[in-house]
């Protein structure tokens, strides 16, 4: 029977607060504001939670997303939208300002931020969504922000083949797409996840346990596990971004707490407008976009790149909600199911509210 067990983390709270925040401070890095650095490390500390979220109070927009250490968004309109100001500029006349928060310990710890109302907006996998939705979290899609795979199973040098694998310990992030890309990938080998050892483990912990070699694979953002190729101690077995487009791409989804989308519909539609801006640059000069997310994050281009082809850029960042990203969420949906990582189905249709993209589309067209 598969056993699972949990990395112990490579650094303890505290380190990764008190690094992160000079990290932050080294970089320049703010996000759209002064973000809860306690959030950010994937803090699951409900008091220190509640200090936190006392900082965004008012007229303060508070969106989370997964992060692996950096508190900039590559992966979706987000960090440009914050970094160049869009998100500010159109929030900032109807009388909000916004903060941004990466979450090291991802879909978990912004679920977890979600149910206690320490986050108004979180931009995560469709997977997530679907997780945190069944669960009972009260939230609404408002929009596909991404479209694509960036991530990597990392292994050891003495690893041939995914079929290696069996009997071997694998990291990866329980509750998180990581999951998800794990046991498709193990299938094209023929293998289910009962016969591997799982470890569950954020990201960076996987990725540190590879290289001391307690695991002998990891899932990982794409390109996190250079400098570990560089060193001669692990090697990309399977890259997502390669794999078959139906199995392995994912919508990634923007999703309100429904409550605090009720009273606030006005600052969705804002917040819309602003990815929608921060689409249209990125599409205008893809490889200007991958540097500034390289700069603003402190990762490598490559990682900042995350596998995606430089041409029709624009295609893994739709912000829409088109019938075939709603398509990929009900697949997603029925494989959540088919493994038992939920057991209540929800209404795609039901849970997805266009209202708010159309309302930005409309108005941001009208303004170009």
């Amino acid at each position: 029977m598969q056993r699972e067990t949990t990395a112990a983390p490579s650094i303890t709270r505290r380190e990764a607060l008190k690094a992160m925040a000079m990290g932050m401070a080294a970089l320049g890095l703010a996000g759209c504001g002064s973000g809860a650095l306690a959030q950010a490390a994937g803090s699951s500390d409900s008091s220190e939670s509640a200090q936190d979220s006392s900082i965004s109070s008012g007229g303060t927009i508070r969106i989370g997303f997964p992060s692996s250490g950096q508190n900039f968004d590559a992966g979706t309109p987000l960090g440009l939208a914050c970094g160049k100001g869009y998100l500010a500029s159109y929030l900032e006349p109807l009388g909000y300002t916004v903060e941004a928060t990466g979450f090291v310990g991802a879909a978990p710890a912004l679920h977890e931020a979600l149910a206690s109302g320490d986050l108004d907006l979180v931009d995560y996998a469709g997977f997530a969504g679907i997780l945190g939705k069944a669960k009972g979290i009260d939230t609404t899609n408002i929009a596909v922000t991404a479209w694509g795979s960036n991530w990597d199973l990392a292994a050891s040098p003495d690893i041939a083949s995914i079929a290696d694998l069996k009997g071997k310990k694998v990291a990866y992030q329980r509750g998180a797409t990581p999951q998800m890309f794990l046991i498709k990938a193990l299938a094209e080998a023929g293998l289910t996840f009962d016969d591997i050892e799982a470890v569950n483990a954020t990201g960076p912990d996987g990725l540190s346990s590879l290289a001391t070699g307690a695991v002998d694979a990891a899932v990982c953002t794409t390109g996190q596990e250079a400098d570990l190729v560089s060193q001669g101690v692990a090697q990309v077995l399977f890259r997502g971004a390669d794999g078959d487009e139906a199995t392995f791409f994912e919508p990634f989804t923007l999703v309100a707490r429904t409550e605090w989308l009720k009273e606030n519909g006005d600052a969705a539609v804002a917040v819309l407008e602003g990815y929608l801006k921060a689409k249209d640059e990125l599409a205008a000069d893809p490889e200007a976009f991958i540097s500034y997310a390289a700069e603003q994050s402190g990762l490598s281009e490559e990682v900042a790149l995350g596998g995606r082809s430089l041409d029709d850029f624009a295609s893994y960042f739709p912000v829409s909600l088109d019938d075939e990203y709603l398509d990929s969420l009900r697949t997603i949906q029925q494989f959540e199911l088919d493994n038992s990582l939920i057991d209540t189905e929800i209404d795609i249709d039901a849970w997805t509210d266009a209202t708010y993209i159309d309302k930005a589309s409309a108005v941001y067209g009208s303004e170009s």
